[in-house]
């Protein structure tokens, strides 16, 4: 997506509304993470702390 995001975000948003009814009234956040069995870290993929004190690479996910 890169440089688009901006313009790629708005026309989803538009779409959504002319298809569904947007009521931001009442909004909900989830933050998770996500968990690989692998040996090296990537861009996407890191270690750090977790809930569980786990040190696997991890990828943490929010959701509004």
């Amino acid at each position: 997506m890169g440089e688009e995001y901006e313009k790629l975000v708005e026309i989803l948003t538009v779409a959504t509304d002319d298809n569904f009814i947007l009521d931001s009234s009442r909004s909900y956040f989830d933050c998770t993470n996500y968990y690989f069995e692998i040996d090296k870290e990537s861009t996407l993929q890191k270690r750090g702390p977790s809930k569980e004190n786990r040190r696997d690479p991890i990828v943490g996910m929010a959701f509004f």
